[in-house]
């Protein structure tokens, strides 16, 4: 697949997780946005990739920060510039927010891999 199929829009990180919402790219105009907007996380113990089922997107100010949020059909994100709390199935993991072009090459190619399965 080439890199003009797809394009990163986030990329939250710890040393257990990672989670990336992606943008397929090519799809119609029309097309629904479940098909073009993906969410997946990535364990670093099993180099697999959980797309997570995305219910609904918000955001509030906590503190003066703007804190957005994703809700998935088993957990949710919630995330400002620099950090983000991911909880899913009941467990909960801190990352941070880095820019979408340090993804390393082994979950970008995992991310490729899956997009191009679709």
């Amino acid at each position: 697949m080439s890199e003009k199929e797809f394009r990163p829009l986030y990329y939250f990180m710890n040393e257990e997780v990672s989670i990336l919402e992606v943008e397929k790219l090519g799809l119609p105009p029309d097309c629904a946005k479940e098909k073009k907007f993906h969410w997946l996380k990535i364990s670093s113990d099993n180099s697999e990739v959980t797309p997570l089922k995305f219910v609904s997107m918000s955001s509030e100010v906590v503190s003066g920060k703007n804190i957005n949020i994703r809700v998935f059909e088993h957990g949710e994100i919630r995330f400002d510039e620099q950090f983000a709390k991911f909880t899913f199935k009941d467990l909960g993991n801190i990352t941070m927010n880095k820019p979408v072009d340090s993804i390393p090459e082994n979950i970008y190619k995992l991310v490729c891999d899956y997009i191009s399965s679709l």
